[in-house]
């Protein structure tokens, strides 16, 4: 019999940090070096597989979470990625990865759902770090661990990394970014400001001409529009509610379609960088 899988609430569509249930029926022992290899699959046919992920494992049975960017080995295709119009598909194979050669033990899959890039975020997290009965079963110890460990506070903002948009020294810009996949910000560092512009404040870092404009889009329309009117500017996505939360959700409820495009005033020049999680 084929791999039973069991997508927890919601059950009617596929979504981001959603949690899987699998099970298998194969007879005999798994090698140290099995797993279970996750492939979601979009398209007309869903022959486009949008992300892949192995967890290993010899246990015959397991939950895991779509998305998981709390676990290595993702793989995603940012081009074929399903927005909410779309139906997707989950594929499962339970198999031994040997050196040359992957062994297939057992296989299943969903039927073609609805894809949802947002829906049961929160539900999902806060059934695995409750429980009824007042413990946490393995699989939810586990679970409330990742998500203290994936926490702002603990982690992610003392890690940040600075990914160039302009060229060292800074340019004239405009410089664009699409943000395919989940950042926290972004800092424009002025280094070259033209002579007739003079700050106008005490503490000499404050221009009223507006020196640089941040510009963050979802598709073609405008979201927030940022002005700088300082020597440097940091500008985080969470100050303005852009991502979902500040959990492990922020990665798998990243939105889709979302760009950011910086110009800087005529004679002036700039440093831009996104602000990336480790």
């Amino acid at each position: 019999m084929p791999i039973v899988i069991v997508p927890q609430a919601p059950t009617d569509i596929l979504t981001p940090s959603a949690w899987i249930q699998w099970s298998s029926d194969f007879i005999g022992p798994l090698e140290s070096t099995a797993g279970i290899d996750a492939q979601l699959f979009t398209g007309p046919t869903h022959e486009l597989p949008v992300w892949q992920q192995f967890f290993p494992t010899q246990l015959k049975s397991g939950v895991f979470r779509l998305f998981d960017t709390g676990q290595s080995g993702n793989a995603f295709d940012h081009a074929v990625m399903p927005t909410s119009a779309d139906t997707v598909q989950l594929v499962l194979k339970l198999q031994s990865n040997d050196v040359g050669s992957i062994s297939i033990h057992d296989q299943g899959q969903t039927p073609v759902v609805p894809w949802d890039p947002v829906a049961g975020l929160g539900v999902q997290i806060s059934k695995e770090t409750s429980s009824p009965s007042g413990g946490l079963t393995p699989s939810q110890d586990q679970a409330l661990q990742e998500v203290h460990q994936s926490t702002f506070v603990d982690h992610i903002l003392d890690a940040l990394t600075l990914d160039p948009m302009s060229p060292p020294g800074g340019g004239p810009g405009p410089f664009n970014r699409t943000l395919l996949t989940p950042t926290a910000g972004i800092l424009v560092r002025m280094t070259s400001i033209a002579i007739e512009a003079q700050p106008g404040t005490p503490d000499g870092d404050y221009w009223l001409p507006t020196l640089a404009v941040i510009r963050l889009f979802r598709g073609q329309d405008l979201w927030h529009r940022v002005p700088v009117h300082t020597s440097s500017k940091l500008y985080y996505w969470l100050d303005e509610n852009v991502v979902v939360g500040a959990t492990q959700a922020v990665f798998s409820g990243w939105l889709l379609n979302m760009s950011v495009q910086v110009t800087i005033l005529e004679g002036c020049q700039a440093e831009v960088f996104i602000l990336r999680y480790p």
